[in-house]
């Protein structure tokens, strides 16, 4: 169960780290234009 759970704990790090580097390139787009 504890492995379970930090598995669950890694994936949702992976997704947020995934969301920020989507804004940050956005942000990178955005200023590029």
């Amino acid at each position: 169960m504890g492995s379970l759970k930090l598995v669950d704990y890694v994936g949702f790090a992976e997704a947020e780290g995934r969301f920020y580097v989507g804004i940050a390139m956005e942000q990178a787009l955005l200023e590029d234009s």
